[in-house]
């Protein structure tokens, strides 16, 4: 009998969607309901803003409450000691800004939050955090969310009125948001950031959201024994930005430099375990799939880091005049999880060798490669690599070529990973269309799944009933190239775990072109995989050709 727990907790994953992507109107009337009778800033008379926010170092616990304070337009003080409105948030952490008169608003929340750090805990216990927000309430497109990025950036905006570096609390916001967007290369505004992201948002703005939760799981995680750090965080960023080379602020950016991708994962498992519907890692795996923490790490290290996206990534390697043996040290980050193979191309015959490392500091190889060549390939592991990121040295011998640089193309080979736990796995839905990879490496050893000739992802039948799925896969032929189309169950019984491949339905096949019919069970997981079957296959890491990558399209109707 197929076992369903893996499919309880994504088939959740719809309805959370729609909470998120929904503006409730029940939401909006509660929270609006909840402001303090008699501190609404003139009520209906103000400006009424509607739409969920969310507020929190991690989201708040249900029932905090949230504190508006009006500022003064030219000088941002406080008009009043008290807090013209005070909202509660809901069990997201959301909350709906009241109506209030004044454009420039303070939001302040010092509650007990969801820590997006530490296993085995949820919520803080008399451990509040208190982060704040200027918001424009004219501007609400802006986004009205308050977190630890919008809390630096109102500490900043408040020294810039103090040390009369702005005029006006308009001039400062607009100046603070500039820094902190070039200081951490965001796209969207920080009010715009939150925790419940949406999974199909550009690459550029899930670069941002990677950002926001792997900085709040940094600063979660060592809250508890330094419960000043916040504090200590917005001080410094306030007076300095990020030019301090010492101190608190130092520390975290520095971490996330090379540990942005575990702080944003910590943060994801933490997400998932308090709002999927069962103790299961999936749910947010898949909700995140696409989130990297590449650009984190590249923002904040001094080291060259390279982005693998989804076809080829190209860095240029100066090698300066001298004798000897130059290395060119570099790092890569897969944004999602495949394989990809190396090509160091230079303008003439140089002595090169270059080695692949499993880590940033490790010293387990990967892969090597030694070559004359002016032109090389070579896959850079046998392994189909997850998130993080790998370390490349590649050595030039100086006294035999006078080469002055070489570029290195990163290509990658083949998509997906075949475990459905990985992050940065592939997931399928109907009616779209997905574009992928495979090579020409076959692995010559019994665990074909690291082989390049196959490209993995999955797929999940939300439907409470049996539905049928036609997979169709469309390909570039020339040369004669032939793929082939697999689909397998996932089981999980006494016995252990894994997937069964199953028969299609019917199958039509043209030149270029596979068409399949599966019939899917009900709230079931499938994994799908596209394997290349030509003649030009190899077992050889060395033999691989950068003509040996075949194009597809999956489209699921």
């Amino acid at each position: 009998m197929r076992n369903r727990h893996w499919f309880t907790a994504v088939a959740g994953l719809f309805t959370v969607l729609l909470l998120l992507g929904c503006n409730s109107s029940d939401s909006g009337q509660s929270n609006n309901n909840d402001a303090t009778p008699g501190d609404e800033g003139g009520g209906s008379s103000g400006t009424e803003v509607t739409g969920e926010t969310y507020v929190g170092l991690g989201p708040l616990a249900s029932g905090s409450t949230v504190e508006f304070y009006e500022l003064d337009p030219m000088t941002g003080q406080r008009t009043t000691g008290d807090p013209v409105a005070t909202v509660t948030v809901d069990e997201r952490g959301a909350y709906t800004l009241p109506g209030l008169n004044a454009r420039w608003v303070e939001a302040v929340a010092n509650s007990d939050y969801l820590d997006l750090y530490t296993i085995g805990t949820s919520y803080t216990e008399d451990a509040p955090a208190s982060v704040s927000a200027i918001l424009d309430t004219e501007e609400s497109s802006r986004g009205l969310n308050v977190h630890l990025f919008t809390h630096l950036v109102a500490e900043r905006a408040k020294w810039l009125l103090l040390n009369s570096e702005a005029e006006s609390v308009s001039a400062a916001m607009t100046q603070a948001r500039q820094e902190f967007s070039e200081d951490w290369a965001l796209t969207l505004s920080p009010e715009a950031l939150h925790f419940f992201y949406e999974p199909d948002a550009p690459v550029a703005e899930l670069d941002d959201y990677a950002k926001l939760l792997a900085a709040s799981s940094y600063v979660s995680r060592f809250t508890p024994d330094n419960p000043s750090l916040l504090n200590t965080l917005a001080s410094d960023y306030a007076q300095s930005r990020l030019t301090l080379n010492t101190g608190s602020l130092f520390d975290m950016t520095t971490a996330l430099s090379s540990r942005s991708h575990f702080y944003a994962d910590r943060a994801i498992s933490r997400l998932e375990r308090v709002f999927s519907d069962e103790d299961s890692p999936v749910y947010w795996q898949l909700f995140a799939r696409t989130l990297s923490g590449c650009e984190a790490a590249r923002v904040f290290s001094s080291s060259t880091i390279v982005c693998l996206g989804e076809d080829r990534d190209t860095i240029e390697a100066v090698i300066p005049s001298g004798d000897g043996t130059y290395t060119k040290t570099l790092y890569f980050h897969p944004r999602a999880t495949g394989m990809w193979a190396l090509e160091v191309s230079m303008q003439e015959n140089c002595n090169v060798n270059w080695t692949s490392y499993l880590g940033e500091t490790s010293n387990t190889s990967m892969a090597s490669d030694s070559t004359t060549d002016r032109v090389s390939h070579k896959l850079i592991s046998g392994r189909r690599l997850i998130q993080g990121l790998y370390r490349l040295e590649v050595r030039f011998d100086r006294d035999e070529c006078l080469v002055q640089k070489a570029t290195l193309n990163f290509r990658k080979v083949a998509t997906g990973t075949d475990s459905e736990t990985s992050r940065g796995m592939y997931l399928l839905d109907k009616g779209e269309q997905f574009s992928g990879v495979v090579g020409n490496y076959e692995n010559p050893t019994a665990n074909i799944e690291l082989s390049s000739t196959r490209a993995y992802m999955f797929y999940g039948n939300f439907s409470q009933s049996a539905s049928d799925v036609e997979f169709s896969l469309g390909y570039d032929n020339s040369g004669a190239v032939a793929l082939d189309l697999h689909v397998e169950e996932y089981y999980e019984n006494n016995f252990g775990s894994g997937f069964i491949g199953i028969g299609a339905e019917s199958s039509d096949e043209s030149v270029g072109q596979l068409t399949q019919v599966y019939e899917l069970e009900p709230l079931t997981l499938y994994r799908v995989w596209v394997e290349n079957t030509s003649a030009d296959t190899t077992t050889s890491l060395n033999d691989f050709r950068a003509n040996g990558r075949r194009f597809f399209d999956l489209a699921m109707e």
